[in-house]
């Protein structure tokens, strides 16, 4: 089962580093699947904002344990094609919103 006690620990220090941040807040993307097209904010001690070319979700998604999850998640909601994720460390939660065009098909909350 996914939960935030699994996957922050995996997630969150890389993210510290990748964006030099000490207090990350709240880190969300969006992610249209067929055509990697991301958008990410992040939200640390330096305030709110959109960050480009320092990490890759179609990265993280297609390999290893991101593709695995992708994996479970198609068995769940299937026809989905873009996914919403927000990390918020503060309330210690993972949210994925499932999007099939723009229709919301599915939400997860670990």
């Amino acid at each position: 089962m996914i939960s935030y006690r699994i996957i922050a620990p995996l997630i969150i220090p890389k993210l510290k580093k990748s964006l030099q941040s000490n207090d990350l807040k709240t880190f969300c993307f969006l992610w249209e699947r067929n055509t990697g097209k991301q958008t990410i904010e992040v939200t640390d001690e330096n305030g709110t904002r959109i960050i480009e070319g320092v990490i890759s979700i179609n990265e993280i998604l297609t390999q290893g344990m991101g593709r695995k999850l992708v994996s479970l998640l198609d068995k769940e909601y299937k026809g989905w094609n873009t996914l919403i994720g927000l990390i918020d460390t503060d309330k210690k939660k993972i949210t994925f919103i499932f999007k099939e065009n723009e229709h919301t098909i599915g939400t997860r909350i670990y």
